[in-house]
């Protein structure tokens, strides 16, 4: 009969512990990745949303204040102060609010790619670490014979 090592299976064991729980620390941080791209493509989704929204709206206000049927029974002072007003700070603060929308998916699409990006790592890293479980368990195993 041989004789068994208990020390060098102790050792063995607790490796295998580490890939574990290196292992399942990975997977939690995999899930809530997994939880916040779920959210955060929603997001994106309502943002395109809006944008398609305010681009449209800000497309027909300055076809409105461009137009000359505006104010075809309408002139003077006070219809092309109107008419400035509209032109300046209404169709502007829409293309100023369009590329604000445009900033956010701009950062949330990178957000996005970051944390699938670290997803892919950590996918590439657990199943890494299953493979040395699997191996330190037949190792262990061997000893045992």
């Amino acid at each position: 009969m041989a004789d068994i090592d208990y020390a060098l299976i102790r050792r063995k064991q607790n490796q295998k512990y580490n890939y574990q729980s290196s292992k399942s620390s990975k997977q939690r941080k995999y899930n809530e990745n997994a939880a916040k791209l779920k959210r955060l493509y929603k997001v994106k989704s309502t943002l395109q949303a809006q944008k398609g929204n305010a681009n449209s709206r800000h497309k027909g206000i300055k076809s409105y204040a461009e137009s000359s049927s505006y104010s075809y029974n309408w002139t003077g002072n006070k219809a092309d102060r109107t008419k400035n007003n509209i032109r300046n700070r209404i169709v502007s603060s829409y293309s100023t609010f369009v590329k604000q929308i445009d900033n956010h998916l701009d950062a949330l699409c990178d957000e996005i790619t970051r944390l699938e990006n670290e997803n892919k790592r950590l996918n590439g890293d657990i199943f890494y670490l299953g493979s040395l479980i699997n191996s330190l368990t037949n190792e262990i195993e061997k000893l045992f014979n």
